[in-house]
């Protein structure tokens, strides 16, 4: 295999090889999994009302806007 000017190369047959370049194809899948894995999860946080964040994991007697306990030390 020998190398032209250009980049391309040669195999011994003498056909032309377009040179490696770009990314993996592994990679683009990865990155496109990812990218629906991400809009996947934006559109199930949409569709589920927009319940989300810390106040979630509280009780409902806490939600409903009963005092906390005052902590002093």
């Amino acid at each position: 295999m020998s190398e032209r000017r250009d980049g391309a190369h040669e195999s011994a047959e003498g056909q032309e090889l377009v040179p490696h370049s770009g990314m993996p194809r592994w990679v683009k899948a990865f990155l496109l999994a990812a990218a629906a894995l991400v809009v996947l999860t934006v559109a199930v946080m949409l569709i589920s009302g927009g319940d989300h964040g810390p106040g979630r994991h509280l009780s409902s007697a806490t939600t409903r806007g009963a005092a906390l306990p005052q902590v002093t030390g």
